[in-house]
């Protein structure tokens, strides 16, 4: 289920062919494939091309890339993707780089994209991992928060989701920095009573995620059958837990037992995290220590003579296991 991969933006790209028809969500001044390079590719985003320039041509940091934003070819509006882009069949493909985490309805937001996918289409899902990001300490999003937003069908962020994002944001997270928090929590406090209101929507991450934490959501809302879409990959970096590449198929049948397994893993990925980050980060991944020198470094600091008789005939015997191995 899950694998890894160096660069998930150029893996991804490598999944979309010229001759098959996409979707992009929220390409904004990133945008993976174009059609200036051959794609057959639609863009859905939240305003118009002339309005993304508007919005990011004061911004010194991503200013320079103005000339990327393509024509937007609907802006979303909650309707259904092919009644916006007016298709008569499924598309091949949608892809999403580091938005899925933006949208207020999760659900519904899956199942616009397996109403707007051919049979055997495919959603790509770049999505940060909580534990690489300014999100480290906040928990991971649960299957609750999720059937929340979706029986009240928001279009906003909740007060609680907004609150989370600030209350936990920090300057760092388990690869960098010391995970200070930004705010302390009165400034938190009054900034979030200020900014929400009930019909204006406030960007932030309105729901984190690790890749077990992921499929298990997927996985539940196809057991309840708010969908038929299943999780087909999950890949992850090497060397990193920034982000992963969330693959989704129609069909694709979750087993009972992968509900619980998804569970433990979830568990494991808030335990086993690469490092304490109150140390400073190292410099580079410590080297891989094989399993039968840990041992033999143990025997050799509690008992040294023991260790200097048996270390041949440690080495004979490992010899003799690489040959017969099968």
């Amino acid at each position: 289920m899950y694998e890894s991969r160096p660069s998930l933006r150029a893996y991804t790209k490598s999944l979309l062919k010229p001759s098959e028809t996409g979707i992009e969500i929220g390409g904004g001044y990133n945008p993976l494939a174009t059609r200036k390079e051959g794609y057959s590719i639609y863009s859905i985003d939240h305003a118009t091309r002339e309005e993304l320039v508007e919005k990011y041509k004061n911004d010194g940091n991503v200013r320079h890339l103005l000339d990327n934003i393509q024509h937007v070819d609907a802006v979303d509006n909650g309707r259904e993707f092919r009644d916006l882009l007016g298709l008569d069949r499924g598309v091949d493909y949608i892809v999403g780089i580091h938005n899925f985490e933006h949208i207020p309805n999760p659900i519904r937001f899956l199942q616009r994209c397996e109403n707007a996918l051919a049979d055997k289409g495919k959603i790509c899902l770049v999505i940060p991992d909580r534990r690489g990001t300014f999100d480290y300490y906040r928990p991971y999003s649960t299957i609750g928060q999720w059937m929340e937003a979706y029986k009240e069908n928001h279009a906003i962020h909740s007060f609680s989701s907004l609150y989370n994002y600030y209350a936990y944001a920090t300057d760092g997270n388990g690869d960098y920095g010391t995970v200070n928090f930004l705010r302390p929590p009165h400034v938190v406090h009054e900034l979030v009573e200020d900014l929400y209101t009930q019909d204006a929507y406030n960007d932030a991450h309105g729901f984190v995620y690790t890749p077990a934490s992921f499929a298990f959501l997927i996985s539940y809302i196809q057991k309840i059958g708010l969908t038929t879409l299943g999780v087909d990959r999950i890949l992850v970096p090497e060397n990193s837990n920034f982000e992963f590449l969330a693959i989704l198929k129609k069909n694709i049948e979750t087993k009972p037992e992968m509900l619980k397994e998804y569970a433990i893993n979830m568990v494991g990925e808030n335990i086993n995290h690469r490092r304490d980050f109150r140390q400073a980060p190292a410099a580079a991944p410590a080297p891989r220590v094989p399993l039968r020198r840990q041992v033999y470094e143990r025997i050799r600091a509690s008992h040294p003579v023991a260790a200097k008789v048996l270390y041949p005939l440690g080495k004979v015997m490992w010899r003799m296991y690489k040959k017969v191995k099968p």
